[in-house]
């Protein structure tokens, strides 16, 4: 929908530490493609965080390698490199649906596009969010510090991750394609199986 601000914007800060503002809106006329745009905002998310996870997890490995603890590298510990592991399968995993959605929309075949992003959102979303829990652990303590290796990926992650629209019009996309009815109520969505 186009809006319009009603009363005063004030300015406030996101979580990754951006300048944002905050105010009542009206909707006015609905914009026509308004939702494939949200497809293809849910692309340049979901590749923005595999691209920041993986980023995370090549930074934990590195440390993993050269932090020593019993004489040895902790990346030797099937504790630590397993997990590792797992992530940059799973980020690997969202990056190709985020550029297959891409692709989608290239070739114009926008229904495709609609459901491969909702895919890629959703996929990318969690392997990032698993990205950084993993990475925290990895690096212990220095992990948390403002001044450490990942505390910038870590709020930027968090961020982008919350950044609306939410999750939800992604899993309602790919709902309706299993044949799920999703039953809109205020203010969120519940869903609904058709008996």
């Amino acid at each position: 929908f186009r809006i319009e601000a009603v009363g005063e914007l004030k300015s406030i800060s996101s979580l990754a530490g951006d300048a944002w503002g905050r105010g009542e809106f009206r909707r006015l006329e609905r914009l026509e493609g308004g939702r494939d745009a949200l497809s293809l905002a849910d692309v340049a998310r979901a590749a923005y965080l595999a691209a920041a996870g993986l980023r995370m997890v090549a930074n934990a490995a590195d440390y993993a390698r050269s932090r020593k603890q019993f004489g040895r590298a902790i990346g030797e510990f099937q504790a630590i490199s397993h997990p590792l592991a797992n992530c940059q399968l799973r980020l690997e995993a969202a990056r190709g649906l985020a550029r297959a959605a891409a692709a989608f929309f290239d070739v114009g075949e926008i229904a495709q596009a609609r459901l491969c992003s909702a895919r890629a959102r959703l996929s990318a979303t969690r392997a990032a969010l698993e990205a950084l829990e993993v990475g925290h652990q990895v690096f212990g303590a220095i992990g948390i510090t403002l001044e450490g290796p990942a505390f910038q990926f870590s709020r930027r992650i968090r961020a982008v991750a919350s950044e609306p629209p939410s999750e939800a019009l992604a899993r309602n996309d790919l709902l309706e394609e299993m044949g799920l009815e999703i039953q809109k109520s205020s203010p969120g969505f519940s869903i609904g199986v058709e008996n």
